[in-house]
């Protein structure tokens, strides 16, 4: 598969999946955020769920802790677009996901684990257009699962791609740990995916193959 090919069909997949593009060259439509009236089912929701769980409820409710700003998220997007070739955004209850593109033939190993790291802590930037969870007076423990004042999660997968099958595994064997970042409590997820363009295959961080779609 050439790379050109895997690109259109990334980008035919985002689209499908609905998430918003963003091409400094076209016009750009910020995702849109949970309506209000679903933010009040999910905030009942989570206080069923504390309920039971013997927790205390979410006494300030659920939210955003701001309305998107287009322009800030463009900004914040521009940076972002300096470490990788294609992104894509979406608002999935209030969780912002991320997916980026890099075509990693000519960078160099270090360079691409550098990359990550730097993608993984711009992604903190996304964070005050996610939806948290508001509340008083809880454990400390309780605020990191599900998220205060300062905004909730972002998940960033990042597709790295090759087009030799030889340096897709090496890359893989010898870095894909270095490449994930964030872990239990954490708001802030980056995982490293490799794309085998010889082989026609995914690889994600776990090594779990799935073949790309046609």
């Amino acid at each position: 598969m050439k790379t050109t090919d895997y690109f259109q069909g990334f980008l035919d997949r985002l689209n499908k999946a609905g998430f918003s593009i963003f091409l400094e060259e076209k016009p750009f439509e910020a995702p849109p955020q949970v309506s209000s009236n679903k933010q009040i089912l999910l905030a009942s929701a989570m206080n069923l769920a504390a309920g039971l769980a013997g927790l205390p409820g979410f006494q300030h409710g659920v939210g955003y802790s701001q309305q998107h700003n287009k322009e800030t998220l463009i900004e914040d997007l521009k940076q972002l677009q300096n470490h990788c070739d294609l992104i894509g955004i979406k608002d999935n209850f209030g969780t912002c996901h991320l997916r980026l593109a890099i075509s990693a033939d000519d960078i160099p190993d270090e360079s691409l684990v550098g990359r990550l790291a730097i993608i993984h802590e711009q992604a903190q930037n996304f964070q005050k257009y996610t939806m948290s969870m508001n509340y008083a007076r809880v454990r400390p423990w309780v605020q990191k699962l599900f998220g205060g004042s300062e905004g909730g999660n972002v998940e960033c997968n990042v597709f790295l791609i090759f087009s030799a099958h030889k340096r897709a595994k090496e890359f893989f064997e010898r870095h894909i740990t270095k490449c994930k970042h964030g872990g239990l409590f954490k708001k802030i997820h980056t995982y490293p995916h490799i794309v085998d363009l010889e082989d026609e295959i995914y690889l994600n961080h776990s090594g779990k193959k799935a073949v790309i779609p046609k």
